[in-house]
């Protein structure tokens, strides 16, 4: 038998190698972090309490005549024992050394280090002189006393809101007419013990964490030739790309009826708007010059690239030197070759017009005299195409080859499905799937397409979703990026696309690994949302129906029932 230094009696035989995690310091530092309590406004990270009411705020009337805006919040009351010293300001110091301030340390502690230059100061608390102690958190209870009288540990929460009004101009421009700033009694916080629990109505309580699904993007094989993607963020809709042996990509949003992924692809931006500019984000494409009998490809060194990254995914393992064309592989002559050239500077390799049949013309083939469009972009090359760009005296040709591109088939053949030309089109297609019976315009199509992934309000994919986004695709954004923009589905479908040819791995989704533990300070973040939500539906009704808005005050309009009430059920 041992004894710890905490006292812990183990009765085991042999010793414990790893020593025993505080279980009880996990619980405690989420809550900590939700309420970020001891730090000033200026101090408080996108985190918690604060990141729900920065992202949450501001509300505006449906006239954008009128907005309510979140300041800053306090929680509790922070005071020496007589009351002179009030606020978190006295336990602040200032850095002997680079003048930073910051905040101090336990008071038993004689010397603090400044987070800014990593230097030691001296510990010097600020005393109150009339009862000689320092400013500290004051509860009219105790966690004890709360449990013997039936009452609950808490804590105040404050909130300061600022109504700003507007005129609005006849350009529609809005001009400030009044600034008004009010501090408001928000509610009262449940307060966590040293021991990890809750006292409520004199009952200890605990919050067990919750094991979830993590956010994130996720390839999964459904069935033979059949891949899935799947965006799942923290917040908001859900999108699925998936192909099957039809070799036709399709996209569901919010799992309402799946429509063409170029429908998608070219709602997403100007850049992508035509088949020309999706096949040339997918497809290697290749300048190829006509001949009587031959045609001069310019190849450089991106098909070594294409090729070093399917060995990479096929783990090295020996495989045969594909074939680009008849009599032509990619050898290591072929590749030594190519390594030396960049795009501005290909080399020029010679085949049999013949060889050109069935690749996919990327750009429209138009006569330079008549203006006729000859063969649109994604149409196949045949015998009759090339000789129609023989007699319109057309020489160069830009070029996809699917039958040993990674992208493969699929593209071109959704594109064929796809009956959309222009990125308004799409978004009118999209909005009919997603409101469907109610008839689209062109300002509410763009509205519900932004909102769906482009939205902080409404879409958050959290800084674990970014960071096994980045992790899965090889992207290197920011962690506080946490919506989702055109680069980000670019690689998620080149991604998918490229799985038929063994190109990337698919994910277990019941792993462990995909999974993650919300703790209670995240718990708790979501249920203050709902309430906000709530609370927020509220305000704008206010806003609307309020007969003298420009003498209103924060307070007219600010009724915290529905949030509390949503933190009480909470806690039961």
């Amino acid at each position: 038998m041992t004894t710890s230094p905490k006292g812990r009696l183990n009765f085991s035989k042999n010793p414990s190698t790893i020593p025993l995690p505080n279980m009880i310091q996990v619980q405690r530092t989420s809550y900590e972090d939700f309420l970020q309590m001891d730090l000033l406004p200026n101090e408080r990270g996108a985190a918690g309490l604060q990141s729900v009411l920065s992202t949450i705020f501001p509300f505006t009337d449906f006239r954008e005549t009128c907005e309510l805006q979140f300041v800053r919040y306090e929680i509790g009351n922070w005071s020496c024992r007589c009351g002179i010293l009030e606020g978190l300001e006295h336990l602040r110091l200032d850095c002997e050394h680079c003048g930073e301030r910051f905040k101090a340390g336990d008071p038993h502690e004689t010397e603090v280090v400044c987070p800014a230059c990593g230097k030691a100061n001296a510990n010097r608390i600020e005393v109150c002189n009339v009862c000689g102690t320092s400013v500290s958190l004051r509860q009219p209870f105790t966690a004890e006393e709360c449990r013997e009288r039936g009452m609950t540990y808490q804590v105040p929460l404050r909130q300061t809101f600022r109504l700003v009004t507007f005129d609005i101009e006849e350009d529609g421009s809005r001009q400030v007419r009044d600034v008004k700033e009010e501090e408001l009694y928000f509610g009262e916080l449940p307060l966590m013990t040293d021991t990890g629990t809750f006292i409520i109505n004199g009952t200890e309580r605990v919050i067990v964490s919750q094991l979830h699904r993590s956010p994130g993007v996720f390839f999964t094989l459904e069935g033979p030739n059949h891949y899935l993607a799947k965006v799942l963020p923290y917040r908001g809709s859900w999108i699925e790309f998936e192909y099957d042996s039809k070799q036709i990509l399709w996209v569901r949003i919010d799992r309402k009826r799946r429509l063409p992924g170029s429908v998608f692809l070219r709602a997403l931006s100007p850049e992508l708007e035509t088949n020309a500019q999706i096949l040339r984000a997918f497809y290697t494409v290749i300048e190829t010059k006509l001949a009587a009998k031959k045609a001069t490809l310019n190849l450089d060194r991106r098909l070594v690239d294409v090729e070093n990254d399917r060995q990479k995914a096929l783990r090295f393992r020996r495989i045969a030197e594909p074939v680009l064309f008849a009599g032509l592989k990619l050898d290591d002559v072929m590749r030594a070759k190519l390594e030396k050239t960049t795009p501005q500077k290909p080399a020029k390799i010679k085949i049999d017009r013949e060889e050109l049949i069935g690749a996919i013309v990327v750009d429209d083939l138009v006569d330079p005299e008549t203006g006729e469009v000859i063969a649109a972009a994604n149409s196949r090359v045949t015998e009759e195409l090339l000789s129609q760009a023989d007699e319109a005296g057309l020489d160069t040709l830009a070029l996809a080859f699917p039958d040993w591109d990674p992208t493969g088939e699929i593209l071109h053949q959704t594109l064929e499905k796809d009956s959309s030309t222009t990125q308004m089109d799409a978004r009118m297609e999209i909005y009919r799937r997603q409101r469907p019976g109610d008839p689209p315009t062109e300002e509410s199509a763009t509205t519900l397409f932004n909102g769906l992934f482009f939205d902080e309000r409404k879409y958050d994919l959290s800084q674990v979703g970014r960071f096994k986004f980045n992790a899965k695709l090889g992207l290197n954004k920011e962690l506080e990026k946490r919506i989702l923009d055109v680069e980000d589905f670019l690689h998620l479908v080149r991604y998918l696309l490229c799985l038929h040819r063994d190109l990337g791995r698919v994910d277990d989704i019941d792993s462990l690994a995909n999974r993650r533990v919300r703790t209670v300070g995240e718990l708790m973040e979501n249920q203050f949302r709902i309430g906000l939500v709530r609370m927020e539906r509220a305000i704008k009704e206010k806003m609307s129906i309020h007969p003298d808005i420009d003498s209103a005050m924060p307070r007219d309009l600010v009724n915290s029932k529905p949030v509390m009430a949503a933190v009480d059920e909470f806690f039961g």
